[in-house]
């Protein structure tokens, strides 16, 4: 009981501690788009990319060695981000939004935008959204009811009726941000289209675009606006929060003339010292703004890198996922294990580094105390605050147990070092490793057991011969499916999916523990 009465005093103090002045910090979250743990050269000594931004940025602060998205694709990552919980709890079960996909987070879901709007805060988006849009349709109709007709024709790149010179109804702006700019079919400015979208290829995935949309004119224009937004802030005096989410560097790679053929490791490369000349630019901005000495920056990736940057150990030697196994879309290390790097000077000390293990969706938990917020019951339901984390102060306590998702919405859950993933509906998904020249493990077991102690490759599947721990680890995560939430509160309700989706298996097999 002691140390527990002392563990609160010492929250307490912490929070103290971080609002005393009366001037509450800036928060820019820095989220890039496929980026890989190998891809940073202060994380990877053998780099074939140099990010000196970066490992700038991760000198003057804190470099997170075990932290993770959420998912190992990009729209579930970044529901995980905004909502503090899990994606697999939301309407879309599996894979990512498309084109024409309705809003993914529900208008009653409070998002960290929302929260830190309400505390205060202007609040601003820039770059990707991926998380589904409320088109307005030429005929005035319901948008969702015309997708769920449109999906029935299985071609999710049908248009259901949208008319593209009307504002959007649901997107960035309808859930706590002042500003918002974004592409989609065309720039969408406050959900204003900026440019007239043309009929190129009906029913294709590019069918519906603007002719003008050139994509290696998208980072300049989000380092401009990203910018534009941090100034006026500035001069307002208001604290501000900027979801900064970039479009780099996912495919296409499309490097602007100033980095092309400067990396040692092709276009791939040359689009990462893009990404790392944004850092650069991020840090003249705060500081040319007077508010680099009061900002939290917190970089990461939404997910591991491509499966195509595998060719970047054959040609180039870079292991674009360092060394861990797998890539995007899968479960494995190399598909959710991210750079991550925390910036706040007097709070977080220079060149540190945080070797627990830590999840996205613990942003909206630890946003919330630094600004002396006190979560609702349903908000935030999976997020543990990082504040004692960034601080140092060895207080930081995240739970027993981390879950993520692959492409095809399959679980995986760790705790400590074992991690455990739960494939009831395998169907022989890729599984490589980051290095071609290894041998390649085609392990279709349903359920997979690996302890990253002692094989953090994940060569040798122990599900077999550890049935206690994988026991343990599948009743956890089928516990946690059920509550609803994985932090302290009462039980609350998963979304169900959305009409067009199969039903969530998950949720099968969690009912059948």
């Amino acid at each position: 009981m002691t140390k527990t009465i002392l563990s609160i005093f010492a929250l307490y103090f912490t929070t103290s501690i971080v609002l005393a002045g009366g001037s509450k910090p800036n928060i820019v979250f820095v989220y890039f788009d496929d980026m890989g743990y190998g891809d940073v050269s202060c994380l990877n000594p053998e780099s074939k990319i140099q990010t000196p931004n970066i490992d700038r940025m991760a000198a003057q602060g804190m470099t997170f060695t075990d932290a993770h998205a959420p998912s190992a694709v990009c729209t579930p990552s970044r529901y995980g981000v905004l909502t503090g919980r899990y994606p697999w709890r939301s309407r879309r079960k599996s894979s990512v939004c498309g084109r024409f996909s309705p809003p993914l987070i529900r208008q009653e879901r409070i998002t960290i935008a929302e929260m830190l709007r309400d505390n205060g805060y202007a609040t601003g988006h820039v770059g990707k959204w991926h998380l589904g849009n409320g088109w307005q349709l030429k005929d005035g109709g319901d948008y969702e009811k015309a997708v769920a007709e449109m999906r029935k024709t299985k071609n999710k790149f049908a248009d259901p009726g949208v008319d593209f010179t009307k504002p959007i109804l649901d997107g960035a702006n309808q859930h706590g941000f002042d500003y918002s700019i974004t592409a989609n079919t065309t720039i969408y400015e406050n959900g204003v289209p900026l440019g007239e979208v043309q009929v190129i290829k009906p029913g294709s995935k590019y069918g519906y675009l603007d002719p003008n949309l050139k994509r290696e004119e998208f980072v300049p224009l989000w380092v401009k606006k990203a910018d534009e937004f941090i100034r006026k802030s500035a001069q307002s005096k208001q604290p501000f929060f900027l979801y900064y989410a970039l479009t780099a560097p996912h495919e296409p790679h499309v490097p602007n003339k100033p980095f092309l053929g400067k990396s040692g490791a092709g276009i791939y490369g040359d689009f990462m010292l893009e990404c790392d000349w944004v850092v650069g630019e991020l840090m003249v901005s705060l500081k040319a703004a007077g508010v680099d000495e009061n900002t939290l920056v917190f970089l990461t990736s939404d997910n591991g890198p491509e499966n195509c940057t595998l060719e970047l150990k054959t040609k180039y030697d870079h292991y674009a996922a360092g060394d861990w196994r797998g890539h995007k879309r899968l479960n494995f290390e190399g598909g959710h294990r991210v750079p991550t790097f925390a910036r706040w000077p007097g709070v977080v000390r220079p060149g540190s580094v945080c070797d627990a293990t830590v999840s996205q969706v613990d942003f909206f938990a630890t946003c919330a105390e630094m600004v002396g917020h006190k979560l609702r019951d349903d908000e935030a339901v999976d997020s543990w605050s990082m504040l004692s984390a960034f601080k140092g102060d060895g207080q930081f306590q995240r739970g027993e147990s981390v879950i993520y998702q692959n492409y095809l919405g399959q679980l995986a859950i760790r705790k400590g070092d074992w991690v455990m993933m739960m494939h009831p509906a395998w169907k022989g998904m890729l599984s490589t490793y980051t290095d071609p020249e290894e041998p390649e493990v085609l392990d279709a077991e349903p359920f997979q057991l690996y302890n990253l102690k002692t094989d953090p490759r994940e060569r040798t599947n122990l599900f077999r011969t550890n049935p206690e721990k994988a026991e343990e680890l599948k009743t956890l995560a089928a516990e946690l499916v059920r509550e609803g939430r994985s932090n302290p509160g009462s039980q609350q309700e998963n979304d169900q999916p959305y009409e067009f989706m199969d039903q969530w298996n998950q949720i099968d097999w969690a009912e059948s523990r």
